[in-house]
């Protein structure tokens, strides 16, 4: 991907209190986003449906660079 810029990745985790993180390892999970894919970085915020969330998207999306967005409400389980 030389030349080429990458998107980065952000996730919500979402306070960590949906039952879909109870047993996710969010810290081994960004790493390996930030290792096995082709992204240039990998972010976590608590909450982005917050206030504080939604001015830190404002701020941060104003680089008009290209950006993964996930917010993962999966079950561990699955």
């Amino acid at each position: 991907m030389a030349g080429k810029q990458m998107p980065g990745f952000i996730m919500c985790a979402c306070t960590r209190k949906c039952p879909g993180f109870t047993k996710m390892d969010i810290w081994d999970f960004i790493n390996r986003v930030r290792i096995e894919l082709p992204v240039e970085y990998g972010l976590i915020h608590p909450q982005l449906c917050e206030v504080d969330g939604d001015r830190f998207l404002a701020e941060f999306l104003k680089t008009h660079r290209k950006k993964v967005v996930e917010e993962l409400v999966k079950k561990s389980n699955a």
